[in-house]
């Protein structure tokens, strides 16, 4: 900086008058300031500023070029036109949120080389819509105009906002164009404003107006279509082209890479039929959904064919390739010495047999390590998994279906998986399972998924006899780990009111409802075995689980400012045995702790209820039979951006688990109205992000603030809060430290 400039260091925005939404505003208003001071990590410390007035004056080398221009960041100086830009743009946003009478004032302080500026916007009163309207419907286009009016986004006694009144223009647009208006545009929309009203009202007056052109617009109609398959391939190699006609389409390739029909289902434009918006839409959604094209592209070329107005239509699609494979590799390390990682192969064909089809083969692998532990196995658990998945890009039943929408992007999948656990010191786990269902969306809004087979084997091996002591310390723990077959259906709902990326506020609703053994159970029944035999019934000598479980989950983001956000988490879950069995499956419990639960106790180390395993507490290498049938959690995460891709958060988790009936082996662990609030944990915490948009690299540190597990001062643990370090310190005794990938909800 040269002697006569000055550092700028701040805009201060304050209000005079009422102004709704006041902070939204103000921290939009800060966003269209010409002159922007430097960054801040924290919102205290300007480090970037710091690097480059480090490296400034240093002789230059490649290592400090980067780092003066790349990390570093040149100081902000005080410029007058900027500032006088600045106020401009604050009294036009104003203006368009329909402050028509507001004035933006402002003043600068200055001190030694260090200058801020604070401006006044002066409200006054808003401007609201006393009236709005529309003109007489003497033809098809006004008559849409007015019976879409229940639609509109302008109502009487709201403020009058200039943004609104564009996105109304493009809805009308979007309206008219669904009815077959496929060049109508909203520039053809106009208003007149009548502020000439009552005090501080408006009355707005919607017109229509022709095209230059032409006297009126028109209606339009799908003429013929054309299917580029693979224009890149065309481009290259256009001596060689074939052309096919089905279903009312002209499919052009030079090689035949996916069939007619599998294009056809996802074309919903048709010869002779109006334009319409949606379908247009729809058919580059359901093309782009495939998963299988780089880009897909529909061009339109008018022309009159004996006085009637119609569109050759052009579908433009570019393969991308048809093989993948991807390789993931992960690691952890926790305070209590367990260390792990994995690596994972995925191989995707996204065109299997020509039909647009996605084939997965998935094979991941993990370890995890005991490190620094006296008299305990070094290898600690050992993990692998195989997994097929098979996508189809359509409805596929074992029987007729009469009817189904094209438009609902439904999905068959087939899934085929095989899991081996080995815990060192327990058990080995063999885990077979089988879905065959269908997902589907009705919009951008409503998702489902139904699997009407949902099958799983577990069958235990190798126990060793600490497990098997372990297990007959505590008989429904034995029970649930019975070698049983699931066989079921399951259905998820899902719903979000996201409407638009620059929604403020939104929530996700997600509710998931299971059911195994009923269908077996009634067939059993009739059996032979039903009738000499009580429960449980077995079938292949096996038994099988009868159960219900449902489990909801509601994710609320709520945007404070362009850097910061608070997420909340609410969610419970219930199963309940019955039938066939009198303790659900222990994998199909409920459990809470870890990495994406309540982050200040380890996985499966809470509950259920108040009640505590003295040797599950105190040793490390436990085992994690912490499980219950009814589950209640809560989360809230404020998260703050500190520098670009760098950020930090702060959390809250509370919650628990517990049985449905009282068991004697585990004390306190049913629930009722002492054990429900007693056995409430609270843990809170701090986070930092490594945010690349594309992945998130997450490490948390929480310690528990009400510990459910212990009575008298260890209930609270910052009771014993000591600041030392050392091998018993009470921040290794209590501080919990995760690793992850990706946000926790």
């Amino acid at each position: 900086m040269q002697e006569d400039e000055y550092l700028f260091t701040k805009n201060k925005v304050v209000f005079d008058g009422k102004v709704k939404d006041k902070n939204i505003v103000k921290e939009e208003i800060k966003n269209l300031a010409a002159l922007k001071p430097n960054q801040k990590m924290f919102g205290i410390l300007p480090v970037r500023l710091g690097i480059y007035n480090f490296t400034f004056d240093k002789k230059e080398t490649k290592f400090r070029w980067w780092l003066k221009n790349k990390i570093g960041e040149a100081p902000k100086v005080y410029n007058e036109d900027l500032i006088k830009r600045s106020r401009d743009n604050f009294k036009l946003y104003m203006f368009n949120r329909g402050y028509l009478n507001s004035s933006v004032s402002y003043q600068s302080s200055f001190g030694e080389q260090k200058v801020f500026t604070k401006f006044t916007v002066s409200a006054k009163d808003v401007y609201t819509i006393n009236d709005v309207v529309r003109p007489t419907p003497e033809n098809e286009i006004l008559n849409l105009l007015n019976l879409s009016k229940r639609k509109s986004l302008l109502k009487v006694d709201d403020n009058l906002n200039f943004i609104i009144l564009d996105d109304e223009r493009k809805r009308i647009s979007d309206y008219l164009r669904e009815y077959g208006y496929y060049d109508f545009r909203k520039d053809y929309i106009t208003y007149q404003i009548d502020t000439n009203q009552t005090h501080n009202t408006a009355k707005i007056i919607l017109d229509v107006k022709a095209p230059n052109d032409t006297s009126w617009h028109q209606k339009y109609y799908i003429n013929d279509i054309y299917t580029y398959v693979d224009v890149s391939a065309l481009l290259q190699d256009s001596s060689k082209l074939d052309t096919t006609f089905f279903d009312g389409i002209h499919f052009i390739y030079n090689k035949k890479r996916y069939r007619e029909n599998t294009l056809a289902s996802g074309i919903f434009l048709r010869k002779n039929q109006v334009f319409q918006l949606s379908k247009y839409q729809n058919t580059l959604k359901k093309l782009a959904n495939y998963g299988t094209f780089k880009f897909v592209d529909i061009r339109f070329v008018p022309k009159i064919i004996d006085e009637k107005h119609v569109l050759d239509t052009y579908i433009d699609l570019s393969s991308a390739k048809k093989q993948s494979l991807s390789v993931d590799v992960e690691a952890n390390h926790n305070f209590i010495g367990l260390t792990g990682t994995s690596v994972s192969f995925t191989y995707q064909n996204k065109n299997i047999f020509k039909a647009a089809d996605l084939f997965e083969f998935k094979i991941s692998t993990g370890l995890q390590f005991n490190v620094g532990k006296k008299n305990t196995p070094p290898l600690n658990n050992l993990d692998f998994l195989v997994e097929t998945n098979y996508y189809l890009n359509r409805f596929l039943a074992p029987f007729k279906v009469k009817k189904y929408s094209k438009f609902s992007d439904i999905k068959t999948k087939f899934s085929l998986q095989y899991n081996f656990e080995r815990r060192i010191l327990f058990y080995s786990l063999h885990n077979m399972g089988f879905n065959f269902g269908y997902t589907w969306r009705k919009n951008n809004n409503i998702g489902h998924q139904y699997n009407p087979v949902a099958l799983n084997v577990f069958i235990l091996q190798n126990k060793e006899q600490s497990f098997i002591d372990r297990l007959n310390e505590i008989p429904a723990l034995k029970r649930s780990f019975e070698e049983q077959f699931i066989i079921g259906s399951n259905y998820t709902f899902t719903y979000n009111n996201l409407k638009s990326t620059t929604d403020r506020s939104y929530f996700v609703f997600q509710g998931k409802v299971s059911s195994a053994g009923n269908l077996i159970h009634g067939i059993v029944a009739l059996t032979k075995q039903a009738k000499n035999n009580t429960t449980p019934y077995k079938i292949l000598n096996r038994e099988y689980s009868q159960f219900a479980r449902f489990e909801l989950n509601i994710v609320h983001n709520l945007r404070l400012s362009k850097n910061s956000s608070l997420h909340s988490r609410f969610n419970s879950g219930v199963i309940i045995p019955y039938g066939n069995s009198t303790i659900a499956p222990y994998f199909q419990q409920f459990y809470v702790g870890g990495a994406n639960s309540i982050r200040g106790f380890k996985l499966r180390a809470l509950g259920p209820g108040t009640y505590a395993d003295t040797a599950n507490i105190t040793n490390s290498n436990f085992f994690f039979d912490q499980a219950g049938d009814f589950k209640l959690e809560a989360n809230t995460e404020l998260r703050f951006g500190i520098y670009k891709w760098f950020k930090g958060a702060v959390f809250f988790d509370a919650g628990n688990i517990w049985l449905l009936k009282k068991d004697t082996a585990r004390p306190g662990g049913e629930i009722n109205k002492q054990n429900f609030i007693r056995g409430l944990a609270l843990s809170t915490g701090l986070g930092i992000r490594l945010d690349f948009n594309y992945f998130v690299i997450r490490t948390d540190f929480s310690f528990p603030l009400i510990d459910p597990r212990y009575n008298g001062e260890n209930r609270y643990p910052l009771n014993n809060f000591k600041f030392n370090v050392g091998k018993n310190s009470w921040f290794r005794e209590n501080i919990i430290f995760h690793l992850g990938i990706g946000y926790p909800f």
